[in-house]
């Protein structure tokens, strides 16, 4: 599949300090990837760099093959974007916001109407920019960012000021700008339920270094929990302590927590029945088992935690 971004062992210095450190990752085409990690963790240099606002010290960004410092006018036509807080003419409205873009980048003025229905910014176009709330601020800039049908959309935060509807529609518009118009999607932001529900894929950075890339349809799905909750007994430690030694002996089980009368491990979920097999012929007693799927939140405080 033809490759929408690749970063390639970049490198970024701000004076003394060294910010990105050799990272490496790319896109597919069509694909909804995010992009997380504490601040300053090097989230916006890196977007800067691939958008073109900022230089690497070495190493090379391409997009769609072309390579956005040596190509920059071919590689910027395939980027639509959102950095930081939306840069609006505060003094103008919607509608003159956007028809400036559509003037500076000969696109025609048919669009604007267009852009707007999709992000639902339509209604308020003949207001000033500097009457709009948060949330309709950042409409009007992905308005902006997708005015000149990109191939590649980079947001960063794009969820900033919406209230819970309007996070909803946003995940909507990408999935459909993802899955009809095959458009790739970059997105950073803290909002980690919104990326598990959008996104296909999950770029972890800390520290100026790519710590994690995770597949969210598939790792996030397998990479499950069991929780085996025991029958409660009078000698409740000494049925933990018994299960805990039984499920020992099982090859490929293991132990991650044990509470009262529960325990919490991972287990190939092809071996499921077996295990179950093995606690009975074995004489453990079993209340419930179930999966537990582990959520990016999770897999982000195990990175983060320290």
């Amino acid at each position: 599949m033809k490759k929408a971004l690749e970063v390639i062992s970049v490198y970024k210095r701000f004076g003394k300090k060294e910010v990105i450190k050799g990272i490496s990752f790319d896109i597919e085409e069509g694909r909804i990837v995010g992009f997380v990690g504490p601040n300053g963790a090097g989230k916006t240099t890196t977007i800067k760099m691939i958008t073109g606002l900022i230089k690497p010290d070495s190493g090379q960004i391409k997009i769609f093959g072309y390579d956005i410092v040596h190509e920059r006018e071919m590689a910027l036509k395939f980027i639509g974007c959102i950095i930081e807080n939306p840069e609006l003419y505060e003094y103008l409205t919607g509608f003159e916001n956007l028809a400036q873009l559509a003037r500076i980048s000969n696109i025609p003025r048919s669009k604007i109407i267009e852009a707007a229905k999709l992000v639902g910014i339509d209604y308020a176009l003949k207001e000033k920019a500097k009457k709009y709330s948060l949330g309709m601020k950042q409409r009007l800039a992905l308005a902006m960012a997708i005015l000149a049908d990109p191939k590649l959309l980079i947001l960063d935060e794009p969820t900033n000021g919406l209230d819970p509807s309007g996070i909803i529609e946003l995940r909507n518009l990408l999935k459909n700008l993802a899955n009809d118009k095959k458009v790739t999607i970059f997105i950073s932001s803290h909002n980690l339920f919104e990326i598990q529900e959008i996104c296909d894929k999950v770029v972890f950075i800390k520290e100026g270094k790519i710590e994690m890339i995770e597949n969210i349809d598939s790792s996030f799905i397998e990479n499950v929990k069991f929780v085996l909750v025991l029958n409660e007994d009078r000698n409740t430690n000494d049925v933990v302590a018994k299960a805990t030694e039984v499920i020992s002996c099982f090859e490929g089980a293991k132990i991650l927590e044990v509470k009262e009368s529960s325990i919490e491990l991972e287990l190939d979920r092809s071996k499921k029945v077996a295990f179950l097999n093995f606690l009975f012929q074995n004489g453990v007693n079993i209340k419930d088992f179930y999966e537990k799927v582990e959520s990016l939140e999770d897999k982000y405080i195990k990175i983060y935690q320290n």
